[in-house]
C-alpha cells in the first residue's frame, strides 16, 4: 500500500506542480510576480460648468457625435501576497461634435448650424489595493487619493445662413473658452479580473471619489460676423466654481500583465 501511494505521488507531481506554477497565486507567495501593469479604458468625466454649458447649448435634431478618450495605465506593486501599493494615471480627450443642417426649399433658405466642445484633462490617483484569489479570478478593492488637473474647455460654433440663389450669404464664428481647474479628494474602487494565464489577465474595475474641485475664472467669449453687416463681439465674464461632490460611478475595462 506505501508503495502504490509513493508511486501515485510521483506520478501526479508533475500535474501538482504545473497547475501550482499556473495558478495566479503560486509566484506572489513564492516572492515572485510582484508588479504588475494594467493599461485600461474608461468614460472621460469633467466638471460642473463644462456640463452646465453642454446642456445648455443642446442642439434639437442633427448629428451628435461623441469622439472622447478616455485611456490610463495602472502599476500595481505587492509587497505582500494580498496587499498591493498601485499608481494609476489617465489622460482624457473631451470631444463633442453636433451639427444641423436644413434646405427650405419654398423661401429658398440653407441653414447650417455646427458645434464642437473640447477639453484636456490628467488624473493620478495613489493608493492602496486588497486582493482575494480564488483560482483564476482575482477580487479586488481599495482605497486612492485622485488628483486631476482640468485643461481649458474650448466651445466653438460655426452658423451658416444663405440664399440658394447666392443673393446672400452670413457667417457667423462663435468662440467661449471656459479656464480648467483642479480636484482632489479620496476614493474607492473595486473589481474583479480573470486570470487566462499566470501573466495575462482582464476585468473591469468600478469607483468613485468624493473630492474638491476648483474651475473657472475669466470666461472668453468672441463672436464674428461675415456678411452685408460684418461685426464682432467680444466679451469676458467672470465664472468659478468651488464644490464638493461625488464624482459619477464609471466603469473601467482593463488587462493585466503581471512581472
Amino acid at each position: 500500500m506505501k508503495h502504490a501511494i509513493f508511486f501515485l505521488f510521483w506520478v501526479t507531481l508533475p500535474f501538482i506542480a504545473w497547475g501550482q506554477a499556473n495558478c495566479p497565486t503560486f509566484t506572489r507567495y513564492g516572492g515572485y510576480d510582484r508588479i504588475e501593469i494594467t493599461p485600461f479604458l474608461t468614460f472621460p468625466e469633467t466638471h460642473a460648468i463644462v456640463e452646465d454649458a453642454e446642456r445648455d447649448a443642446v442642439l434639437v435634431g442633427g448629428t451628435f457625435e461623441d469622439q472622447s478618450l478616455a485611456a490610463g495605465l495602472a502599476f500595481k506593486f505587492f509587497f505582500e501576497p494580498r496587499v498591493a501599493l498601485r499608481l494609476k494615471a489617465i489622460y482624457v480627450q473631451r470631444m463633442l461634435r453636433d451639427k444641423v443642417e436644413s434646405v427650405d426649399t419654398v423661401s429658398g433658405v440653407h441653414a447650417l448650424t455646427s458645434r464642437q466642445y473640447d477639453q484636456v484633462s490628467y488624473k493620478i490617483a495613489p493608493g492602496v489595493q486588497w486582493t482575494f484569489f480564488d483560482e483564476h479570478l482575482s477580487f479586488f478593492g481599495g482605497l486612492e487619493l485622485p488628483i486631476t488637473v482640468y485643461g481649458n474647455w474650448t466651445f466653438t460654433e460655426y452658423e451658416l445662413t444663405e440664399q440658394l440663389n447666392d443673393t446672400a450669404r452670413v457667417e457667423t464664428y462663435k468662440t467661449t473658452v471656459i479656464p480648467g481647474g483642479t480636484s482632489i479628494g479620496v476614493g474607492a474602487f473595486a473589481g474583479v479580473q480573470y486570470y487566462f494565464t499566470r501573466n495575462f489577465a482582464a476585468g473591469l474595475e468600478v469607483g468613485s471619489a468624493f473630492q474638491y474641485t476648483n474651475v473657472g475664472g475669466d470666461v472668453d467669449f468672441n463672436s464674428v460676423t461675415l456678411g452685408s453687416n460684418s461685426s464682432q463681439f467680444v466679451n469676458s465674464t467672470w465664472q468659478q466654481r468651488k464644490y464638493f461632490g461625488f464624482t459619477p460611478v464609471y466603469p473601467l475595462l482593463f488587462i493585466t500583465l503581471r512581472f
